[in-house]
């Protein structure tokens, strides 16, 4: 049995999950090319695999409930990269309907299907330049959940 945690950071970048049905056909501005978790240099990607969405890093903090329970705050770091619009440049305005495609998706259902009580998009930061093809943009989250028994 796998743990909460691996459940809630596969199920963002599962078929069914999330991140995988942000498509413009699903009412979204944008159609994702690639979710996956872990990162890529997006120097090694080609601009058919824009927009992409990353499940990077981690950062979690428990409390105890009790001898085999407790609960976590899972603050995990999605990175998303953007082409502009005409290859040269605007890519920021791309990256703003980005944002919102994400936080629209990971807000829909708030509690993942069961996989935690509570989602929210706390942070998010852009790169600094808008005269570039690309632009990638730094969203954090934040999941808390609950053991339940010893499944941690």
């Amino acid at each position: 049995m796998v743990s909460k945690r691996q459940a809630l950071l596969d199920w963002l970048v599962a078929d069914a999950g999330p991140l995988k049905t942000i498509t413009e056909l699903g009412g979204y501005e944008n159609t994702v090319s690639l979710v996956q978790r872990g990162q890529r240099d997006p120097d090694d990607l080609t601009d058919a695999d824009y927009p992409f969405l990353f499940v990077s890093s981690t950062d979690e903090t428990r409390e105890i409930i009790t001898a085999t329970q407790f609960t976590a705050d899972l603050t995990v770091l999605i990175i998303g990269g953007i082409k502009s619009p005409n290859g040269v440049s605007g890519a920021h305005g791309e990256m703003d309907t980005l944002i919102a495609d994400v936080t629209k998706t990971l807000m829909t259902d708030h509690k993942q299907g069961g996989r935690c009580y509570f989602t929210n998009v706390e942070r998010i930061r852009t790169d600094p330049g808008d005269i570039q093809a690309h632009a990638l943009c730094f969203i954090e989250v934040k999941f808390k959940y609950a053991t339940e028994g010893t499944v941690p």
